[in-house]
């Protein structure tokens, strides 16, 4: 099993799916054994708007169409992230909670930086053969690869 001490501050990536809850509750036991904070992560995927030929009005109508998405998704993945906070806090999990707006894998990568992550428990999509491959393509994969702490892949 995990040594204890071994780990300070895991990140999860969180959006309340099955995978992302598994991972939330691995990542939780993990915590508690070594007496360490969990920090969820909800990552709002940013949206590209096309210039519609030249218009800068309708891209100013659709640039403010998206930051009122923005908000209110925002709104909804804080209290999401909150829940579960209350949770683990009541487990006597620490837990921080915050969002970010971007590119996904990106996002987490720097929330690795910024918050000197040990582990990262990431819930991955159960898939198989090729598609398995391409899944843990995107997101998963990209973090795995370039994250500069171990990284716990979750079904």
């Amino acid at each position: 099993m995990w040594q204890t001490g071994m780990f300070k501050d895991i990140l999860v990536p969180y959006d309340n799916s099955p995978p992302s809850q598994n991972a939330l509750k691995i990542a939780s036991d993990i915590a508690r054994s070594n007496n360490a904070t969990v920090h969820l992560l909800y990552v709002i995927q940013e949206v590209m708007l096309p210039n519609y030929f030249g218009r800068t009005q309708l891209n100013k109508t659709m640039k403010e169409y998206e930051k009122e998405i923005y908000n209110d998704l925002k709104a909804q993945a804080l209290n999401l992230l909150q829940e579960q906070k209350q949770k683990n806090e009541k487990l006597g999990i620490p837990t921080k909670i915050g969002t970010s707006y971007g590119n996904t894998s990106k996002q987490i990568l720097e929330s690795i930086k910024k918050n000197k992550i040990d582990l990262v428990v990431i819930g991955t999509t159960s898939r198989k053969g090729l598609s398995k491959i391409r899944a843990l393509g995107s997101v998963a994969r990209k973090v795995s690869e370039e994250s500069p702490c171990p990284v716990l892949l979750v079904h």
